[in-house]
């Protein structure tokens, strides 16, 4: 009797273990990669200088992964010929700009993230659930809202030197391109309403 106690508390202690080390992986597995990469840079970056670029660099890249789905969903969805080659513009040129950027991070050891973070998933999930009549609005509303805040950031950065080296060359370089999106953008959403 005692051995099959101490087998059957075993198999339990087992058993245990066995859900605790697959809840850490799952958990492993749901952890936001932007929130990720961001601690990592925290701990990596010791002045706030160096930090504040790794953060410019880590946003950056994360931002351009959400616009790229974004404008993938566009492209699909859209109803207005103008959105979906406005999505289709918009998705090459920050692909392109995304492996540059992935570049910088890599030479300068800035952790970034894999895809958008988890707050930009929900609303790519809730920009996939808008009507076909909403989406195109709601589309080019959200790249409107997406460039004019990584604009006004990298303008920020560039006029305050916050950010140096070759994180400033891509900034300088990837600017006109944003500027341009954000008044195509701007033009549809005129036409739209």
């Amino acid at each position: 009797m005692k051995k099959l106690v101490s087998f059957m508390s075993a198999a339990m202690i087992a058993l245990a273990c066995s859900f605790s080390i697959q809840s850490c992986e799952e958990k492993k597995q749901h952890e936001d990669s932007a929130e990720v990469a961001a601690d990592e840079n925290d701990r990596k970056f010791e002045t706030k200088e160096s930090e504040k670029n790794a953060d410019l660099v880590a946003k950056s890249v994360e931002c351009s992964y959400t616009v790229i789905e974004l404008s993938k969903l566009a492209e699909e969805k859209a109803v207005r010929k103008d959105v979906k080659e406005i999505a289709g513009k918009i998705k090459r040129e920050h692909e392109a700009s995304l492996v540059e950027l992935k570049a910088v991070a890599e030479k300068e050891g800035i952790s970034v993230a894999s895809g958008p973070s988890d707050k930009a998933e929900d609303k790519i999930e809730d920009l996939k659930e808008k009507d076909a009549d909403k989406f195109d609005k709601k589309y080019i509303n959200k790249m409107i809202e997406k460039h004019k805040k990584t604009i006004s950031d990298l303008e920020d950065a560039l006029n305050s030197e916050k950010i140096h080296g070759i994180e400033k060359e891509w900034a300088n370089k990837t600017l006109p391109g944003l500027k341009d999106h954000l008044s195509k953008l701007e033009a549809i959403d005129k036409d739209i309403k």
